[in-house]
């Protein structure tokens, strides 16, 4: 007879068992079975010589039984104690999955059985219950008044009551204590009334007393806890303060309240006032237990899944998550845990940022809109906006997004009135939730709208503070008095701000600006008549991808739509980073000025009179370029037109002019015109670097470093003096001007000078890990001006007026990347020894779950925005070093730290510098970049015009190589139709470079085909040469002939003896196939005949189905439409064949098959044309 348990749940008819369930419930039935034989479990076979899943069978068994059999509970937890090998590891992670999965389904006796289990394990004292106890108090949720709740948490008070010792013991987990002051604070509002509201119907007076007794003994139990333990319970953070809040005119909670504000060290011997309790920011631990799994499972998955996009149902999920969990009056409560939960433990990464879900803003705005009880509406406005009032600089910044987004994105909708209920509220709170902490709110409210500002979360306040102004004026003071002097609201905030200019941080513009809204009266009556928020009106794009990786910790990785779909809002792309402009000037970048010529009407000055005046005059022009220096980007010069017209007049020997190291004589040799040539290419790459990437040179270093202290500035010094003893790097003082010609001194020093430079890097990169900044832009930016100032000379040392840097030193110039083919291992070795790579080499060896990557990724970030080379130096040293990282991960993880983090954007921009700069390495690193990233690369049209537009015939002739080696595959993908399309409209050599790339792959015929149709002879010669040398070597077939014959046939009428009115593409092609005597010959015959054959039956058949078809289309000439598509096909044949005939000589002269298909064809055509 089959052993039978009792049911652990209780399900319905169509619901199944969930799997791990159905083991516990077979351990049973084991267990059960073998008591049977063995009633002694512990000296049983099983204990003493069971494999682990059999010791595992056994304790799952022994769970299940002590929760369905209450008389055999004892028995069963003495024989899981006396048989654990794990310190009953398995047995809690048994108990902590069943409150977490399965608490909802199960019967009520199994509850009161888990309770008592938890009892009994606590009363062991050795039991490590702290996790299964953290689950029971997500079981007891908020804004419910029912009796199982009230029960639950009657038992688990308890519980606690009973183990108070237990629980305030130092050697349990420091989160229990204050976890527990934290829930039952959650929970109490729910009992501050002492009933459901009066208007519930079915009222029982007796739930009103035993909640009025539960409120008391709650109350009684949290107070005696925070006074007895405040410094632990303190660890909650401000939220303590933010729950204590609308408890505190209710005794017992008004006098600790007033200890805690005016006598905190009769509470607390490590906190002297509740500033400091306001400053830890509440963990999220804390916030997760908010809300019930349930209500965390659905709010995540619409999160993560519903977007606003019109027709999308947005409504219906609304009034479903509604009438799931707010449909009672007493559910109040939870909407304010719902939003703290939201504001603090649901972070949504960067591709749910861009996307067109719903934002955390507009959920939060649409359940403070549906709350219809004005003092829970209050709480939820407490609850999103109280991280903002306490907020530190350099906080984590999500935690005030939805509250700033929240108010900018309602005031510019047709929600105005809502928007402006959310500004009055945090003018008001500001200045009203405490007298003593008023100045305090205000600067943090200053400090996170300063934050939100630099780190783009909001472009600017002026759109913000010109709706307040113009909808509610009082409002507007207010709101300008609590952020003072924040910025000038007239203004938008400044693209750029260098150093030297105030503020040394950065601004990054991600958002888009708040729109105009409506003008509007009274607030509160303009939200008493508004409509509920629909989360489908409002676009959610008002905010892109965050660009500091500070936005991005501690994300949800999970996979959300990229976007939402052709009816999705607008997603803006984010906009460049703005680059810090050079000390002298505060504004914009704007081009050099064009310089002003004077040319007198006399004359042009010759070349001695320019010199002798060049001196004299250049230090005027500099003074007044600096006098005419205007922060707009407008260049200081006369009118273009006159110049325009003195420089056409100037005589032929006007080359004279030329600067002399660039001049270019008749005795000039080609080695010295070709380094001329390359420092003119240098010389324009610098400026591009200069005007394009923004790129400093001028950076003042003393001055940076003076604005560090502790470990980091020690480091930078050292760095410093490194790269002086080195002869990479000298100041600006002990500089005496050069021109861009001049060769920088050498100074002959050994190895250990940059060794010195190596191990002072890697001191630097030590000390920026363990820093407190942690990831302040402002200061790597400083950090990045530094390094890429040091380190200048080592990423091209003839790069051009580098001004006071310049390689002195041999050695350093040997650790420059190789510059030429054959690269040798000692070439790489050299090169691996430049400091460059030291923080390359710390972001590879670091694991990706390294918190402290993310930190370096940034300052890498702020280098690679000063110095665009640091890009294909990472690619350098991932493809030579000995670092395994065959993915390339490392590399990707730097692009996606980027502003744009695009893969191959930054693969084209890197290896678009390392082409200008290194031709030589270009080709030498392609093959490994290609294979990497060939998925990433393939067919894309850029990337390989890139590598055919800067090669020339030695690196293609070394690409072919490669290729046919096998070590590069640049078409692994069999359609590359989009490449030789776009491949048409490319210059002579990059098509030429680009058809022997292709030739080398092998790739088949039939690849090329959709060519055929688009080429043509005269703009397309590259392309029509390649074809038809590839198709000297196929067969002829039906679909290649056919192709060829439906190229065009304007031209091939033309009885001109000129062969540049042929189509030459087709008729090459067909002359060389049916040439006597040729291989193919006869088979090409034999597919014109069959094509002709058809063709003409098909016209033979078209002309029977109209001598049969109605007398009225007879008479209005209707012809079918099949026997004019025959008609155009035979049509184009015989011209083609007619052009062969007359042009081409060795078929013209010669009697061949031809002949005969000329005659029957031409009879056929005037058959058809009568």
């Amino acid at each position: 007879m089959a052993v039978q348990v009792k049911p652990l749940l209780s399900l319905t008819p169509i619901e199944v068992l969930p799997k791990f369930i159905k083991n516990l419930e077979d351990a049973a039935k084991f267990v059960k079975k073998l008591k049977e034989t063995d009633p002694d479990i512990v000296s049983s076979a099983v204990n003493r010589s069971g494999s682990e899943d059999d010791h595992r069978m056994l304790h799952g068994g022994l769970i299940y039984l002590a929760l369905t059999e209450p008389e055999t509970r004892r028995t069963c937890l003495h024989d899981i104690l006396l048989t654990s090998r794990d310190n009953l590891n398995y047995a809690l992670s048994e108990l902590t999955r069943l409150v977490a999965e399965a608490w909802p389904k199960m019967l009520q006796p199994v509850r009161k059985s888990m309770l008592a289990i938890l009892a009994e394990l606590i009363a062991t004292r050795g039991a490590n219950v702290d996790i299964l106890v953290l689950h029971v108090f997500r079981r007891m949720p908020s804004g419910d008044l029912s009796s199982l709740n009230l029960w639950l948490i009657q038992s688990v008070l308890d519980l606690l009551i009973r183990n108070r010792e237990w629980l305030e013991h130092e050697d349990r987990k420091p989160f229990l204590l204050p976890l527990a002051v934290y829930t039952f604070l959650r929970l109490i509002p729910d009992h501050l009334n002492g009933s459901p509201s009066s208007s519930s119907k079915g009222f029982d007076p007796a739930v009103s007393s035993t909640i009025a007794t539960l409120f008391q003994r709650e109350s009684n139990f949290v107070v005696e806890t925070l006074r007895k333990d405040f410094d632990r319970c303190a660890s909650i953070g401000r939220d303590l303060i933010r729950l204590l809040h609308p408890l505190s005119r209710t005794e017992p909670f008004q006098r600790l309240w007033n200890d805690i504000f005016n006598n905190i060290s009769s509470l607390s011997n490590i906190h002297t006032s509740v500033n400091s309790v306001l400053d830890i920011a509440t963990p999220q631990y804390f916030a997760q237990t908010l809300i019930p799994q349930d209500m965390e499972v659905w709010i995540r998955w619409m999160l993560r899944n519903v977007h606003c996009a019109s027709g999308f149902p947005v409504r219906r999920y609304q009034e479903f998550f509604h009438k799931k969990f707010f449909s009672t009056q007493e559910s109040l409560n939870l909407r304010v845990c719902l939003v703290r939960y939201i504001v603090n433990s649901f972070y949504p990464d960067n591709d749910m940022l861009a996307s067109s879900l719903i934002p955390r803003w507009n959920v939060i705005s649409w359940l403070i809109s549906q709350c219809t009880c004005q003092t829970t509406c209050q709480s939820m406005k407490l609850a999103l906006f109280f991280d903002w009032f306490f907020f530190k600089p350099n906080e984590c910044i999500m935690n005030v997004e939805p509250a700033i987004l929240a108010i900018a994105n309602n005031l510019s909708s047709r929600f105005q009135p809502f928007g402006l209920v959310l500004v009055e509220y945090l003018t008001k709170t500001a200045a009203n939730f405490c007298p003593a902490l008023t100045e305090r709110i205000a600067m943090s409210v200053r400090s996170g709208l300063e934050d939100m500002l630099r780190l783009g979360v909001i472009r600017s306040i002026s759109p913000f503070l010109d709706i307040l102004l113009r909808a509610s004026p009082e409002i507007y003071r207010n709101f300008s008095s609590l952020i003072g002097p924040l910025v000038d609201s007239t203004l938008p905030i400044p693209s750029a701000i260098g150093p030297g200019c105030g503020s040394a941080s950065t601004p990054i513009p991600v958002a888009n600006e708040v729109g105009g809204g409506s003008g509007g009266g009274s607030t509160d009556d303009a939200l008493a008549h508004s409509s509920a928020l629909n989360l489908s009106a409002v676009n959610p794009s008002a905010t892109g991808p965050p660009t500091d990786p500070r936005l991005r910790r501690h994300t949800l990785t999970s996979s959300t739509p990229k976007n939402g779909g052709p009816h999705s809002p607008p997603v803006l792309p984010p906009k460049p980073r703005p680059r810090s402009p050079s000390p002298d000037g505060c504004g914009r970048f704007s081009p050099p000025p064009i310089p002003y010529v004077d040319l007198s009407s006399s004359g042009v000055l010759s070349s001695a009179d320019t010199k002798s005046q060049t001196p004299s005059t250049k230090p005027q022009k500099q003074s007044e370029s600096k006098l005419q220096s205007s922060p707009l980007p407008s260049a200081v010069s006369p009118s273009v037109t006159p110049i325009r017209e003195k420089l056409s007049a100037l005589p032929n020997n006007f080359e004279s002019f030329a600067s002399p190291e660039y001049r270019i004589g008749p005795n000039s040799s080609g080695d010295s015109v070709q380094q001329r040539i390359d420092d003119l290419r240098r010389k324009f790459q610098f400026y591009q670097l200069r005007y394009l990437y923004k790129m400093k040179t001028d950076v003042d270093v003393n001055g940076l470093i003076g604005q560090f202290d502790g470990q980091i500035r020690e480091d930078l010094e050292n760095l410093a003096s490194a790269a002086k003893a080195a002869g990479i790097f000298r100041e600006a003082e002990a500089v005496i001007e050069e021109t861009p010609a001049s060769t920088p001194n050498s100074s002959s020093t050994d190895d250990a000078a940059l060794t010195d430079m190596c191990e002072a890097m890697q001191g630097l990169i030590d000390s920026v890990l363990d820093d407190d900044f942690p990831d302040d832009l402002a200061v790597a930016g400083r950090i990045a001006d530094i390094v890429c100032q040091l380190c200048l000379p080592l990423f091209d040392a003839a790069g051009g007026d580098w001004g006071s840097n310049g390689v002195a030193n041999h050695r350093a110039l040997a650790t420059l990347l190789p510059s030429h083919l054959p690269i040798t291992q000692e070439q790489i070795d050299a090169s691996l020894a430049s400091p460059v790579f030291v923080p390359l080499r710390n972001l590879c060896e670091m694991s990706r779950g390294n918190n402290k990557r993310e930190i370096l990724l940034l300052l890498l970030t702020e280098i690679q925005i000063r110095q665009p080379r640091i890009g294909y130096h990472l690619l350098y040293f991932l493809a030579v070093s000995t670092v395994n990282d065959e993915k390339m991960m490392a590399y990707r993880s730097f692009c996606a730290s980027q502003e744009n983090p695009n893969v191959v954007a930054c693969l084209q921009r890197d290896m678009q510098l390392l082409a200008d700069d290194n031709r030589f390495l270009f080709c030498y690193l392609l093959p490994t970049v290609w294979s990497v990233f060939s998925n990433d690369l393939a067919n894309n049209t850029d990337f390989i015009r890139l590598i055919v537009g800067k090669i020339d015939p030695s690196q293609a002739n070394y690409l072919v190589c490669e290729i046919l080696r096998g070590h590069l595959n640049f078409f692994h993908r069999p359609n590359i139709t989009d490449v030789l399309k776009a491949s048409l409209d490319w210059t002579s050599m990059e098509q030429f470079f680009f058809w022997q790339l292709v030739n080398a792959h092998e790739l088949p015929t039939k690849t090329f085909l959709p060519l055929i149709s688009l080429v043509d002879g005269q703009k397309h010669p590259e392309a029509c040469s390649h074809l038809l040398l590839l198709l000297q070597l196929e067969k002829p077939t039906n679909e290649v002939v056919r192709l060829l014959l439906s190229r065009g046939i304007s031209n091939l009428n033309s009885t001109a003896t000129s062969s540049t009115t042929d189509d030459l593409l087709s008729v090459t092609a067909l002359h060389y196939w049916g040439c006597p005597g040729r291989l193919n010959a006869q088979r090409f015959a034999e597919i014109l005949g069959s094509m002709i054959n058809a063709t003409v039956s098909g016209l033979r058949a078209a002309h029977d189905g109209e001598e049969s078809a109605s007398a009225a289309k007879k008479r209005n000439g209707v012809k079918s439409g099949s026997g004019l598509e025959h008609l155009s096909l035979l049509v184009s044949i015989l011209t083609h064949l007619d052009c062969m005939r007359r042009k081409c000589r060795n078929i013209a002269s010669e009697f061949s098959v031809y002949d005969v298909l000329f005659g029957a064809t031409n009879l056929t055509v005037r058959f058809c044309c009568q």
